[in-house]
């Protein structure tokens, strides 16, 4: 399609620049050159649909997806991939029909890219007061496409074959909900209705079971190196989003000793799988968004110490794990950190702090 589109083109190009200016400093210029190309050419893209071109909508998409992909490589920190993603909300009623028409199988990973965008980098961390206009439409549109992608029968890389691994995103959304709910008794975590929404979420969550092959031997599952991405990837989101459940039941500041002790361990779980697989596995490629919620709450420096090597050492060559591992230094070191900043309610409140809004993917 980029042979064809030149937009996409320059867009294929700014994110081989940006990997290459990882290491070599002089590829920057040529990759923010191709890259202010395709901002560009969004810009003019989406006139010529407002005013009817059609047949544009489709190529528009598949260019705004690509720039979520440089802001996410490039460690953009200014949030620019939320506007992409609302962008693509407002073009996809028009892109719809005419994409599944000109490429279909293009298009459902287009769509599954979007979803897991959507789902990841708009979930950073929790938010203390409530989620509203087009980011809440974006998040209700991404959720809805979701739970479509596995009957589409498509093998993306980011929720597995046949969408294994969405059950454990779409919770992300919903527990984001459910830290807004209001308590009816304070502390919060005690409050009967907040007690059965979290055990309802819980269970969903521990429902999720790694799916493979019948041939697949329980040494293999043992050794963690060789299994499909959906399976790494599920493992290590499982934890973390039990993790995000646990801060979303309390609320802001530092949970009660009891829920404290199962974050503690659940922090522990994830270090000792991560530290099974390799750095160089296609799992790593998914790991930003659980690396930061489990990274939050870490307050061993042996685990803060894994985390820091895993985004350092990344084999990726991109500037979304240093800017991650960023975030994370800046949490450890605040002076509440432990008091009253702790966990993804920490991260919402240092961003914010730094005047940071990370384009996470």
């Amino acid at each position: 399609m980029a042979y064809n589109e030149v937009p996409l083109l320059h867009g294929v190009l700014a994110l081989s620049g940006t990997h290459l200016s990882f290491k070599l400093s002089s590829a920057d210029v040529l990759a923010r050159s191709h890259y202010a190309i395709c901002l560009r050419a969004a810009k003019y893209e989406i006139t010529r649909v407002s005013e009817g071109c059609l047949d544009r909508a489709f190529p528009l998409c598949a260019l705004l997806i690509i720039l979520c992909h440089l802001e996410a490589i490039g460690g953009d920190m200014r949030g620019a991939l939320l506007t992409h993603l609302r962008a693509f909300t407002a073009i996809l009623p028009l892109a719809w029909r005419v994409g599944r028409v000109i490429n279909e199988r293009l298009w459902l990973v287009l769509l599954e890219q979007f979803v897991y965008f959507s789902i990841v980098s708009d979930n950073v961390g929790l938010p203390s007061t409530a989620i509203t206009g087009p980011d809440l439409s974006t998040r209700s549109l991404a959720s809805s496409i979701g739970r479509q992608l596995p009957q589409s029968n498509i093998q993306g890389i980011m929720f597995g074959r046949s969408g294994h691994i969405f059950q454990l995103f779409e919770m992300i959304p919903l527990i984001q909900t459910f830290a807004q709910k209001p308590a009816e008794t304070s502390p919060r975590h005690l409050d009967s209705e907040i007690i059965s929404d979290f055990t309802m979420l819980e269970d969903r969550v521990l429902e999720w079971k790694v799916h493979m092959d019948s041939d697949t031997s329980d040494s293999l599952l043992s050794t963690h190196a060789e299994l499909p991405v959906e399976v790494n990837a599920g493992l290590l989101f499982q934890c973390a989003i039990l993790i995000f459940l646990r801060a979303a039941m309390y609320g802001p500041g530092m949970p009660s000793e009891s829920l404290l002790a199962q974050i503690d361990s659940l922090v522990a779980e994830f270090i000792s799988f991560s530290e099974k697989l390799d750095l160089r596995s296609k799992s790593r490629t998914l790991m930003m968004w659980p690396t930061l919620i489990v990274g939050s709450c870490a307050r061993k420096e042996e685990h803060r110490a894994h985390l820091r090597f895993v985004l350092y050492q990344s084999p990726a060559e991109m500037y979304a794990t240093t800017m991650t591992g960023k975030l994370l230094n800046l949490l450890w070191s605040d002076e509440g950190y432990g008091r009253s900043i702790f966990g993804p309610y920490g991260i919402t409140t240092v961003a914010r702090k730094h005047n940071i809004c990370l384009s996470l993917g």
